[in-house]
């Protein structure tokens, strides 16, 4: 999980210049914003997934609806921002996508020690080294996305709806695997 949530955020400075070059009269602070609403909705969201995740557990509710709402959130944000007509509706996007970070991925390590109590710490390293993987990989994908889109007037919006739904089969599918 941490895979995903930590990939498509590094991964977002990838948009940054085509976002430009789409509004070429947004400042660089503005598109920045893209990636600052993407962590502080992505940490809020973990404080409140982890409030939820405790209070789910307690009813016996399976945490794979965190998860799945993490996943619609990812690939809803991916989506808004992909068919945004202005920089605010791409920070629209921004923001349900954050949501989808914090639900769907950022809880993964508070996770792994309620289910590995013997080796916590293990498992907890384990979780984080998917950080790394999850850079390399959505990182990659979304160049190689950029690039084969680059005969389209924005090549950043198919690549948004297709890591969207990338993200989505990532996330939410994982607890059931």
């Amino acid at each position: 999980l941490n895979f995903c949530a930590i990939g498509a955020f590094n991964s977002s400075g990838i948009y940054l210049g085509p976002l430009a070059t789409t509004f070429p009269s947004s400042s660089s602070g503005a598109l920045a914003l893209f990636c600052t609403i993407q962590i502080v909705a992505g940490l809020v969201s973990s404080l409140v997934g982890g409030i939820a995740q405790d209070l789910l557990e307690k009813r016996g509710v399976g945490l794979q609806w965190l998860f799945l709402g993490g996943g619609f959130f990812m690939m809803g944000g991916f989506f808004l921002s992909s068919v945004g007509a202005t920089l605010f509706g791409v920070l629209g996007g921004s923001l349900l996508m954050g949501i989808g970070l914090g639900l769907g991925g950022f809880m993964a390590g508070g996770i792994c020690v309620l289910w590995f109590e013997a080796t916590r710490g293990t498992m907890l390293l384990l979780a984080i080294s998917g950080q790394g993987m999850g850079n390399v990989f959505y990182s990659w994908a979304a160049a190689r996305l950029l690039e084969h889109y680059d005969t389209f007037e924005d090549p950043w919006r198919p690549t948004m709806r297709c890591m969207g739904i990338l993200s989505f089969f990532f996330v939410p599918l994982h607890p059931y695997r």
